[in-house]
């Protein structure tokens, strides 16, 4: 059920209903490199010639950048006018094809041990995993330097370059070539080579032994461009953390490549989810039609789909339309989908009760260039000794995870530890904290994902540093931890605003709200932070909760931002900065009925008390069980009313005969009242906080179970003030009787004067100065009624018209 506005003493705070907000995700990176890119740009040339710069290699007139013809043709290489980068007809991806990054030969060494050598792969920013190489005919190339397929690649191995040291008109030569050998997977030096210098012919390029033929370039810094660095003192690295010389973390042997990764899947599949998987129009059509059986499933169970079945119809297909594009990860192929899968499971439990998931299967392969050598401090592979001793992770591999979202509302939680995380351990406890926070308080590893399959992390590491401060991560708030798989820890679009993030200024253009970018593992939907430059969107003025959170009246429900929030960090170094956060950590769903939470790889399909629910066949239970009835009711209790006392009794059935137990799920503000759990009694739980002063009106939402089913109700609970000539108030009956009302309601206070009824909107129904009022006419529904006495004191109640 929608959540229901608890509102009394000012209808000033009433919000309209309006249009829902609109349904899309990001777009993809290969959709990134097409969009239009304009911007005024006069080239600098670099101040630096060092490892880990990126360059844009220009002509000595700078009238023409080097360029590679496309991402099918990586390979070939040419010159590209200047004004292909920045002026009218750009695009990202040609100006980012121009873009390339020194990498010191010796970089990947323990280099406290091993000095740079100041010889380098010259490596695209695009497409990092090809670098500047030389055919049998001379000509300057990209080739494959060590995908996961290059054993089928016509072009392979590298040139090691150096330059002179003037960047505004440097000489480029190759001092040494490597070459691939495919009976030993590893490269060797070519001992008969002899120096060559790059040099233009035309709008080519080509390598001459000739060092008076060599061309000079001007190495122009591509960061007036686009912003591609981390600043020492920037939020992603606050402490100003220096670049750790570690030694590169080797690849697992445990690697899922695209070109065969999850082709089995099918065979543990029920065959009723077949029809969804792959990218279709005709799996779009059965992921619809399953969507509609969850629903009947859920409604004949008495529970619902937390958003709209055209919110997760959205959803998946824009999971579906992340494709690789950047040779970045270990195992990808360009033009495979980092989300392979995306389908929806429609399995009960033993007793009968639906628990249905969204589940993608994800190699976690961000699609876009990751940077990650860039990292100053990034995580230690886990080995013996400190930091200093171990290797570092600076590269990624295709991952094999099997992520489930649930789709059912299981509710919101009301206090931090509602969500009982004792049997799947928290960040906090797991790292010693003996304070719970919703930083903390959260799973130790991966609590969402993002729309491009890519896990979504708390925003603290297992060190309870944001990773932001520890400076471990890429800019676009990215890492790989020991497992050398991708996943988010912070919101790369709030940090640098480049255009190639997750998601980007781009997506927000004739919407209504920002983009869906992710989901996390309690089914809340997670959006793009509010731009300073969008206001009118939807939700831009309501503010988050510590979740990260909030409801905009709009009828969605509740839902994550990515936001932007000031934090310090402890101990030495200590400094204030902005965290840029996705997920902030703790759920603020309901997660302790979800099962299988945290299962995230393809392992839980052999399992047997969670296969179903990531699609694994089943034997259904098959019951008769009818979902219990629950009447809404309004009681009165005087103020500060002794402990103990009766409120009420909740009335319920169930028409199986099964036994009923009761629980307050919400609205219980500091536990003021208690409900017996197999009577229904309501009474008193704590007098002092019975308070008509501070908390005028309750409103709890009882559930009542038949050990299988559920449903809830609202209970309106009215707190009389101790002098009920306050506002004359006849102890005999309740206040306003009966509710729910069918024809006339009648209002039991002395000295009335009249009597509003408003719809929930906030729009005027009636007003009336009778203490009987017909409501015959009224349409089915909730209302509520502000009603003032002689003296001018309001009192508000929900009614509820049948």
């Amino acid at each position: 059920m929608k959540n229901l506005l608890t509102l009394f003493f000012s209808l000033t705070s009433w919000v309209c209903f309006g249009q829902d907000i609109d349904y899309y995700g990001p777009k993809s990176f290969g959709e990134i490199l097409d969009v239009s890119f304009e911007k005024a740009w006069t080239p600098t040339a670099l101040s630096s010639v060092e490892n880990r710069k990126y360059m844009i290699l220009l002509d000595a007139a700078k009238a023409n950048a080097i360029t590679f013809s496309s991402d099918a043709d990586i390979s070939t290489l040419s010159l590209t006018p200047i004004t292909n980068l920045y002026a009218s007809g750009a695009t990202y991806g040609s100006m980012l094809r121009t873009i390339f990054q020194m990498v010191d030969l010796n970089a990947p060494l323990d280099n406290s041990k091993t000095s740079l050598s100041g010889t380098y792969q010259l490596n695209s920013f695009v497409h990092n995993y090809y670098a500047l190489d030389v055919n049998d005919n001379n000509t300057a190339i990209l080739s494959d330097r060590g995908t996961y397929y290059i054993a089928d690649s016509d072009n392979t191995g590298y040139l090691g370059i150096t330059f002179s040291t003037n960047a505004s008109a440097a000489t480029i030569t190759a001092s040494s070539k490597y070459e691939y050998n495919a009976s030993t997977s590893s490269f060797t030096e070519l001992t008969t080579w002899t120096d060559k210098y790059l040099k233009i012919n035309g709008t080519s390029l080509e390598w001459t032994s000739t060092s008076s033929d060599a061309s000079s370039f001007f190495l122009a810094d591509p960061n007036d461009l686009i912003d591609l660095e981390i600043e020492a003192g920037s939020d992603f690295n606050p402490k100003s953390t220096s670049y750790q010389p570690n030694a590169w973390a080797a690849f697992p042997e445990s690697i899922n490549p695209t070109s065969t990764g999850f082709s089995n899947l099918s065979n543990d599949l029920d065959e009723s989810y077949h029809a969804q998987l792959e990218a279709t129009t005709a799996a779009t059509t059965a992921a619809s039609s399953m969507l509609d059986q969850i629903e009947t499933t859920l409604t004949n169970a008495g529970a619902e789909l937390r958003y709209p079945k055209e919110f997760y119809l959205a959803l998946r297909e824009n999971m579906l339309s992340h494709t690789i594009a950047s040779t970045d990860v270990y195992g990808a192929e360009l033009g495979a989908r980092t989300n392979k899968y995306v389908y929806f499971t429609n399995a009960t439990d033993n007793n009968g009760v639906p628990h249905p998931f969204l589940v993608t299967t994800s190699y976690a392969a961000s699609t876009r260039p990751n940077q990650l050598i860039d990292v100053s401090r990034p995580p230690g592979d886990g080995g013996s000794g400190g930091y200093e001793e171990n290797s570092v992770t600076r590269t990624t591999k295709g991952a094999s995870y099997l992520m489930k979202v649930p789709l059912k509302n299981y509710g919101l939680i009301e206090t931090l530890l509602d969500n009982d995380l004792s049997t799947i351990g928290d960040l906090g406890k797991d790292a010693g904290a003996t304070t719970q926070t919703v930083y903390n308080y959260a799973s130790l590893s991966s609590n969402g994902v993002a729309v491009d399959g890519v896990p979504i992390y708390p925003s603290l590491n297992n060190t309870l540093l944001h990773a932001s401060s520890a400076a471990e991560i890429t800019h676009g708030g990215i890492h790989v931890g020991r497992g050398m798989e991708l996943h988010y820890h912070a919101d790369g679009h709030s940090y640098s605003k480049n255009g190639i993030n997750l998601y980007n200024l781009a997506d927000y253009e004739g919407r209504n709200h920002p983009p869906l970018i992710g989901m996390a593992y309690d089914g809340i939907a997670l959006f793009g932070r509010h731009e300073e430059n969008h206001t009118s969107m939807k939700g831009y003025s309501t503010a988050l909760d510590e979740y990260g959170g909030h409801e905009h009246g709009d009828g969605f429900g509740y839902h994550y931002h990515a936001h932007t929030q000031e934090v310090s960090s402890t101990g030495n170094n200590a400094v204030t900065f902005d965290q840029r956060f996705l997920l902030v950590g703790a759920w603020k769903g309901k997660i302790n009925d979800i099962p299988g939470l945290l299962q995230v790889k393809t392992g839980q399909l052999k399992t047997d008390a969670i296969a179903r629910y990531a699609g694994a066949s089943y034997d259904e239970v098959t019951t008769n069980n009818s979902v219990p009835t629950i009447t809404a009711a309004t009681f009165s209790v005087a103020n500060k009313a002794a402990d103990g006392t009766l409120v009420g009794t909740i009335i319920a059935s169930d028409s199986d005969g099964d036994a009923l137990t009761y629980a307050i799920k919400s609205g219980n503000t500091k536990d003021a009242f208690a409900i017996g759990s197999t009577d229904g009694k309501l009474t008193v739980a704590k007098s002092g906080e019975v308070d008509y002063t501070i908390t005028p009106l309750f409103t709890l939402n009882i559930e009542v179970s038949d050990g299988a089913l559920t449903a809830t109700a609202d209970i309106t609970i009215n707190v009389t003030p101790e002098d009920d000539t306050t506002l004359g108030i006849n102890k005999k009956s309740n206040l306003f009787y009966p509710n729910p009302v069918t024809d006339e309601i009648h209002i039991n206070i002395n000295n009335f004067d009249r009597a509003t009824i408003f719809e929930l909107s906030g729009k005027r129904v009636m007003s009336s100065k009778k203490t009987q009022i017909d409501l015959s006419k009224l349409n089915k529904g909730i209302f509520l009624m502000k009603v003032q006495d002689q003296s001018g004191q309001i009192f508000n109640t929900k009614i509820i018209k049948e």
